[in-house]
């Protein structure tokens, strides 16, 4: 046993069966899904200018890689590839909106960079919010990375404050439950030995009912957003709408950046005193109900 982990708990009943426990202090979610032997996955020397480092890559996968998976292991799997094409699609849209005086490769830096900074600032907010939990029904990191992606693929320019603005802006007005797809619907299978379920509204009743459909890119196709219900999309909503207006005063130069972080902002023209009062969790709400757990000991517990 390595004395860095503590607090190991494997849930082997989750709809993606994972190993939560904390390495050194860092909280960890580690999914498993085993390949064939045929499918090694390699990792690779990074090459910069001709030259090998000592640095290692991951393994990209392909479609190639679902041959012989069942459920469980495909959900594992396409977490890393959800993550690898959605980086990819962000640097694309970069690519696509490369000026001609610019350098495409210089673009596509920049472009992430971007990216990953809106993307830090949207999680925080998320965060000090409330709305960061997929397990209490709202939005998990795979979830921002998508919509921010979203945001980034109308303007891949956009520096980052101009893509927060847009985020909220953009998602203040979305008609749920209109999907968001970064790439077209993959009705087909991309190998004739791969077959999977697509995420389909249309033609799935079950679909169907999905509240606030976020589409992942990789096939096949999923809702990565299916826990949320109707309170939490309410709430997710109200803090978008409330987010939005923060914005626009930010703008307008009557705020700052930090009343976007807080429970708290200071009273603007634009932000209510009954707005500010309706960002604390404890005062939205007329009845509350407390559930209190109890063990004999630790192991139970």
């Amino acid at each position: 046993a390595d004395a860095r982990v503590t607090d190991l708990h494997p849930i082997p009943g989750a709809y993606t069966p994972v190993m939560k426990f904390y390495f050194d202090r860092v909280a960890i979610d580690l999914l498993f899904a085993q390949v064939g032997e045929h499918h090694a996955m390699p990792l690779r020397p990074r090459k910069e200018g001709g030259d090998t480092k000592g640095v290692w890559q991951e393994a990209e996968l392909d479609d190639a890689h679902l041959i012989g998976l069942d459920e469980c292991a495909l959900r594992s799997l396409n977490g890393v590839r959800v993550a690898q094409l959605l980086l990819k699609l962000v640097k694309s849209a970069g690519a696509a909106g490369c000026k001609h005086d610019d350098c495409p490769e210089e673009q596509c830096n920049r472009t992430f960079e971007n990216f990953r900074t809106a993307l830090i600032t949207i999680k925080e907010w998320a965060n000090t919010h409330g709305l960061y939990s997929n397990v209490l029904g709202f939005l998990g990191g795979v979830n921002w990375a998508i919509l921010v992606a979203k945001v980034v693929q109308i303007k891949p320019n956009a520096t980052p404050p101009a893509l927060i603005r847009l985020f909220f802006r953009m998602f203040a007005r979305w008609r749920w439950p209109k999907p968001v797809r970064l790439l077209n619907m993959q009705k087909t299978s991309p190998h004739p030995s791969v077959e999977f379920p697509c995420w389909n509204n249309r033609l799935n009743h079950r679909d169907g009912k999905d509240l606030m459909p976020i589409i992942t890119p990789a096939y096949p196709s999923m809702n990565s957003s299916y826990n949320v219900q109707r309170p939490q999309l309410r709430r997710i909503k109200d803090e978008i709408d409330k987010a939005e207006v923060i914005l626009d005063a930010i703008y307008a130069g009557s705020s700052t950046w930090d009343d976007l972080f807080t429970n708290t902002p200071q009273p603007t023209a634009n932000v209510t005193n009954l707005q500010i009062m309706e960002h604390n969790f404890f005062w939205q709400h007329v009845h509350y109900l407390e559930i209190t757990i109890r063990a004999t000991n630790a192991n139970d517990f």
